[in-house]
């Protein structure tokens, strides 16, 4: 329990950050992590809960988070 909750408010900061930043679909919120970070019940119980779309994309290591933010 004590897991999911450190994990929702993981979200709710990337939420808070993502949202200031640039042009945004409205209700899409893109999630640049590492695989499995987030299991599926997490992000689906919080898309159910906010109405927000998670587009979620993975990445294997550091350089390749950089260059998917880079094409932003």
């Amino acid at each position: 329990m004590k897991r999911f909750a450190i994990i929702l408010v993981t979200l709710l900061v990337i939420l808070a950050v993502f949202s200031a930043c640039g042009e945004k679909e409205e209700n899409v919120l893109t999630l640049y992590t590492w695989e499995g970070m987030f299991p599926d019940e997490i992000i689906d119980g919080f898309e159910e809960a906010t109405g927000i779309t998670i587009q979620y994309e993975n990445f294997d290591y550091d350089e390749t988070m950089l260059a998917k933010l880079e094409e932003t």
